[in-house]
């Protein structure tokens, strides 16, 4: 089974590049608010703007499975909500690519012997 990491054209990076900093620039903005001192109710107002920034940033990882003749190929991409999946999960940006790779292949070689078992007459689905 194939697997390769498709590369963004002009336009669809230029878009995804504007919600990073987007989302980056937010992040700064709330890091900054907490530095300084804040009461409880703002300290509470900025943790509510983190966990809605959490919940509209979107997927960080996306796994793609494109039909092919001999076999299909799966990708795998980052997307904007890569940057909350690393601040929430306290990982540094090297190791979450390591990590998304790690699932891709997972994904791949998972997918492969389901086809294998299917092929063979192996695989029940009820």
């Amino acid at each position: 089974m194939k697997q390769f990491v498709l590369k963004k054209n002009g336009n669809e990076f230029d878009e995804e590049s504007k919600k990073y900093n987007e989302m980056n620039d937010k992040l700064n903005e709330l890091f900054e608010k907490l530095q300084g001192d804040v009461s409880e109710e703002e300290g509470d107002a900025i943790i509510e703007q983190f966990q809605n920034l959490v919940k509209n940033c979107g997927a960080a990882f996306e796994l793609r499975v494109i039909p092919g003749f001999d076999s299909p190929v799966v990708t795998g991409e980052s997307q904007a909500g890569a940057l909350i999946f690393g601040i929430t999960t306290n990982m540094k940006p090297d190791l979450i690519t390591e990590c998304f790779k790690a699932c891709t292949q997972a994904f791949s070689k998972e997918l492969e012997r389901q086809i294998n078992m299917n092929k063979t007459g192996k695989h029940n689905v009820h």
